[in-house]
């Protein structure tokens, strides 16, 4: 059959399907675990939690600046001092009296009365799961999963490949990355998300690293170093056709997204 002729030339280019997706699995992260910058609703009725928006003019008053813009993540806002009650203080005057630096102590909220600016991604495991103020940690360990389960799918996989098959092997992986993919999107819980994090890694190594085996084996060896270099284009490609779908999706939140105005009234 040659060292690298037309039955070789059409199990590469089949096999670029699955490096792609290896690619696209890797990169999938920067969107479901994207860091959202997020705040304290402005508390005495300025703003409500569920009209709310990340840049509100007003939060450069109540909300402590070393918490916006994602550089602490902490759940603070300003609180009058010296004040009878605090119930009854409107708006107005709450946000009048804050420019008096003296005049306020800085408080916590709860995890619950958070306000996320959604202009870059509506949602990401940060907000679906609470991985916000104390408990800001746990987005990188759920993050450190997917390596870890690279780590174990290489040698998961390899076993697998050299004791059963190249294709065996393959087909397990993609089987992998397919099903904890899907469960990832819907499962209720962070440590279940966690979970299929894992796998989806062990999947994704399993199928770049029977893919480069099958294509480097396939041929001669006078192509061997040359397909093993080109094995790796369709991993950044799928890198890329993940990136082109994400500025599709920003282009239509924008066009959708609401404009409000807001005033000290």
């Amino acid at each position: 059959i040659g060292q690298f002729g037309l039955y070789q030339i059409r199990i590469h280019f089949l096999l670029w399907l699955v490096s792609a997706a290896s690619g696209l699995a890797v990169v999938v992260w920067a969107f479901t675990g994207f860091k959202m910058n997020y705040r304290c609703v402005i508390p005495h009725e300025c703003e409500s939690l569920t009209t709310a928006m990340y840049s509100n003019p007003n939060a450069t008053l109540a909300i402590p600046e070393e918490t916006l813009g994602g550089k602490h993540q902490l759940c603070n806002y300003k609180e009058l001092k010296n004040v009878e009650d605090q119930t009854n203080l409107k708006c107005h005057d709450y946000l009048n009296k804050l420019n008096d630096t003296e005049n306020f102590i800085t408080m916590k909220c709860n995890a619950s009365q958070l306000v996320f600016d959604r202009s870059v991604v509506k949602s990401s495991i940060m907000s679906e799961y609470g991985f916000t103020c104390d408990q800001h940690v746990l987005l990188s360990i759920v993050g450190s999963t997917y390596m870890l389960g690279l780590l174990f799918g290489s040698l998961f996989f390899g076993f697998i490949s050299d004791r059963y098959g190249r294709m065996t092997s393959l087909m397990l992986a993609v089987l992998f990355v397919t099903v904890s993919a899907l469960f990832s999107a819907v499962i209720p819980t962070a440590a279940g998300f966690g979970f299929f994090r894992f796998i989806t890694g062990m999947g994704g190594m399993g199928c770049f690293m029977v893919t480069f085996v099958l294509a480097v084996e396939y041929v001669g060896f006078k192509y061997t170093m040359l397909i093993g270099i080109v094995i790796e284009v369709p991993f950044a490609l799928g890198e890329i056709l993940l990136g082109i779908e994400a500025i599709y999706i920003l282009s239509l939140i924008h066009i959708s997204e609401p404009t409000r105005r807001y005033a000290i009234s």
